[in-house]
């Protein structure tokens, strides 16, 4: 009796039935976690009108998302020709490190084949410079529903991207220390080999 009154129910469509109220998503929770920061800038030919000004930066930013987001990259935020991509959230691997700086490489490699594009239309190269540091940070999802993470490896690699070099990839000491024998690195001139 009870599932025929239920059945009425359902085909009149009786509103006393209605969808359960959602619950409200959970927020993630705020945690402290190792990551590792990527940190790029591409500077496009000033020379350049804005109208391939813009074309160029959006072909270079749209091949650096997706090698970020092929190996796993959260990227965080972008801030003109700047991309920040955070690696360990929200699933951390024992390698970040590792996969960051091959991501680095293959970021070069993706900027560098764009730039022979444009070359050959007569337009000139893409700069890219990139900086990498690990260490710890306050991860989590804001009001928004956006992740975010917090901490002094961004500073970090913020401050290391200024003293890289067009084409060049800056690794901080922790990076470097994670990184272990797994890269080769040279030192930065004027300083000891680590």
């Amino acid at each position: 009796a009870q599932l025929r009154e239920l059945e009425g129910a359902i085909l009149r469509q009786d509103a006393a039935l209605g969808a359960p109220a959602e619950a409200e998503p959970a927020a993630a929770e705020e945690r402290r976690k190792t990551v590792t920061v990527l940190l790029a800038d591409i500077a496009a030919p000033e020379t350049e009108d804005p109208e391939l000004l813009h074309d160029s930066s959006v072909r270079a930013l749209a091949r650096i998302h997706a090698v970020l987001e092929q190996h796993g990259a959260t990227i965080e935020q972008r801030a003109g020709d700047e991309v920040l991509a955070v690696f360990g959230i929200p699933q951390a691997h024992e390698d970040e490190a590792l996969r960051t700086a091959r991501s680095a490489l293959e970021l070069g490699a993706e900027v560098d084949a764009l730039s022979d594009e444009l070359e050959e239309h007569g337009r000139g190269r893409i700069e890219l410079r990139v900086a990498i540091e690990s260490g710890e940070a306050l991860v989590g999802v804001d009001e928004t529903g956006h992740g975010f993470a917090t901490g002094p490896a961004i500073g970090a690699a913020k401050r290391l991207l200024g003293r890289a070099a067009p084409g060049e990839v800056v690794a901080g000491p922790t990076a470097v220390q994670l990184l272990g024998d797994a890269a080769v690195l040279e030192a930065p001139p004027g300083e000891a080999a680590r």
